[in-house]
């Protein structure tokens, strides 16, 4: 397993995306979007919904109006749909990933640097790790609205590991979308690959073979990393 990873090198930090990775944030954003959507003659389909997931607000927004355009609602605007989906996300109590709580808890422990890189605002980053009680256990955020590029440019990783003060070959990243493992590696990084169970969808090999291992939950990487820091200590 650690030859998998690198057997020359340890790791000083670790970056995690938040929506999907940290957060049950996707599934109630698609079943949000797909309801209001019906609310206004419209529809959205789960694979449509998919191509969205690891990009920046703006690059979404982008996509959704181009799908409006070719088929647009029978009522209302795509601004209309929006503003009803976010209504219908904050009724509802987003969950913490399984693992997350004992991965924060032994990055605390073994004073591991962690941040968050998202393609999500960094208000709405912000907004997110408060509600969930998260917040104090981040030492650094960076959000797709203070990078030039989204995710699959590395822009946003790089950001964290600047703020972090750390190398980007000795961070960490613990993603589950295409976009922020291919991120990832053009940052330089180690990437972990943890597809969201609730949002199932076939991993494209070639991002399979991008990623250093991947996990089915936070569990199995926080096995994985007290592995590979035990191996290396903290060098």
């Amino acid at each position: 397993m650690l030859r998998q990873l690198d057997d020359t090198r340890s790791f000083r930090a670790v970056i995690l995306d938040m929506d999907g990775l940290m957060l049950d944030t996707e599934i109630v954003e698609l079943r949000a979007w797909q309801r209001a959507a019906r609310d206004f003659g419209w529809s959205i389909s789960d694979e449509a919904y998919l191509q969205l997931i690891g990009k920046t607000q703006r690059e979404a927004w982008a996509d959704l109006t181009s799908l409006w355009e070719v088929r647009p609602g029978t009522r209302g605007s795509l601004h209309a749909i929006r503003e009803r989906a976010a209504g219908y996300v904050s009724a509802e109590t987003i969950a913490v990933k399984d693992g997350l709580v004992d991965l924060l808890g032994w990055a605390r422990r073994e004073q591991v640097p962690l941040a968050v890189g998202s393609s999500s605002a960094r208000e709405m980053i912000i907004t997110r790790l408060r509600q969930a009680g998260l917040h104090e256990a981040v030492h650094v955020i960076a959000g797709g609205d203070e990078v030039a590029h989204g995710k699959p440019a590395p822009d946003v990783f790089l950001l964290a590991a600047s703020r972090l003060g750390c190398e980007p070959r000795a961070c960490v990243v613990i993603e589950d979308s295409d976009h922020g493992i291919n991120a990832a590696c053009a940052a330089g990084m180690t990437p972990f690959l943890v597809p969201d169970s609730s949002i199932p969808r076939v991993i494209p090999p070639d991002i399979r073979a991008k990623a250093c291992k991947t996990c089915e939950s936070l569990i199995e990487v926080l096995g994985v990393l007290r592995l590979w820091r035990n191996h290396h200590g903290t060098t």
